[in-house]
């Protein structure tokens, strides 16, 4: 198993609460969901057709976000859960994390801010939809714009960073997260209601919509803290796979039949219950489908977050390209043709920066732990 703090996802990350088993399932989970958020953003690049709306209504990447935090409380908590929690583990514990999280963000940054530099104001696009002119606003191309989205707290130079924001924070919050939890389920409890208010009351008025996912991190602790009877009664349910396909019904169509902004409270609500379902089925053994299993699909959950990150300024690379090539032609041959470049290029890109990027950031992480336990020894 890795050392706590690093969200890999990997087979060594994440295991059945309570036996140990590996989870190869929920790996492949990520994986998918990466690139669902990398379809819908090429299908919504161009000006398109109504059906096109509806079809990405129906992808819900917004859903797929809700599946990476349930994916992270559970995984962070995890790999707390034994830990002794005084301030060295808790350090080591944040130092692993930023050295998870910051490599792989600085090196797509970079790829971001080069192509702002170069070809985003230079090679306008007209027939670009509206949802992508919002993007990369000039008056956030400044130094402190540009240190900000390194940082993780602006998506200037990467859009899909804002979760990349609501991950940092609510993984600071996660070693108190399972501090309360060994306290015993009410306390749990209790302090869910709360994140739970947090989320319906303020969710929607914080900067990017942090305040209103701290219940998903949450929920997915939980996972980590089941009893060994709850998690053996869900496993051997008679009803485990339908409640599981029902969970995904539910997320392919719940933007489909209510309109909602992004940080829709309710909307949220009803996509964070069916993720939670979704991920707790496949972490107790109830949903456990053989092609999630598979060796393409578990690879593609190892690159999954360079993936996230990366896809973005190459899809906007690309449309450069294939604008240049087919001026004039369709936005729904030109979507396609921009899904089928950047998911081509994303997926080399991405297994080159996990292997040369994230795995030695992780290794440089690990090597820091025992450096700042000396200092701190010493000092």
């Amino acid at each position: 198993m890795r050392e706590a703090g690093e969200e890999d996802l990997s087979r060594k990350d994440v295991d059945v609460p309570r036996t140990g088993g590996q989870i190869d399932e929920l790996q492949s989970l990520r994986g998918i969901a990466a690139v669902v958020v990398m379809i819908g953003h090429c299908l919504a690049y161009w000006q398109r057709p109504y059906w096109i709306d509806r079809l990405l209504e129906v992808l819900n990447g917004h859903g797929c976000v809700v599946i990476f935090f349930v994916l992270s409380g559970f995984v962070l908590a995890r790999s707390l859960r034994r830990a002794a929690l005084d301030r060295g583990a808790i350090e080591s514990f944040y130092v692993r994390r930023l050295f998870r999280i910051y490599p792989a963000l600085w090196a797509a940054s970079l790829l971001s801010l080069a192509y702002v530099m170069f070809l985003h104001w230079q090679v306008p696009i007209e027939d670009s939809s509206a949802w992508f002119q919002e993007r990369f606003k000039r008056e956030y191309f400044t130094p402190l714009g540009i240190a900000a989205s390194f940082a993780g707290a602006l998506g200037f130079l990467i859009p899909p960073v804002w979760s990349i924001l609501v991950e940092l924070v609510y993984s600071a919050a996660m070693p108190f997260v399972v501090l309360v939890a060994r306290r015993g389920t009410i306390t749990l409890f209790v302090l869910t209601i709360v994140a739970l208010i947090v989320s319906i009351r303020f969710g929607q008025h914080s900067y990017y919509g942090v305040a209103a996912y701290g219940i998903d991190f949450i929920l997915g602790a939980w996972l980590a803290f089941l009893p060994a009877g709850v998690a053996k009664h869900w496993a051997s349910s008679t009803l485990r796979i339908p409640i599981a396909s029902a969970s995904i019904a539910v997320l392919l169509s719940c933007r489909v039949i209510w309109s909602a902004t992004m940080h829709d409270a309710f909307v949220h609500l009803i996509e964070l219950a069916s993720a939670w379902i979704l991920v707790g089925s496949i972490a107790v053994g109830a949903f456990r489908p053989s092609l999630l299993r598979s060796a393409p699909l578990i690879q593609l959950g190892e690159i999954s977050y360079s993936l996230y990150l990366l896809h973005f300024p190459i899809m906007c690379i690309s449309a450069k390209v294939i604008h240049a090539l087919n001026r004039g032609g369709s936005p729904v041959a030109s979507g396609m043709m921009l899904l089928a470049v950047t998911g081509a290029v994303s997926l080399v890109a991405s297994y080159g920066q996990y292997r040369w990027v994230e795995l030695p950031g992780i290794r440089l992480g690990r090597r820091m732990v025992p450096l700042i336990d000396r200092r701190r020894a010493t000092g």
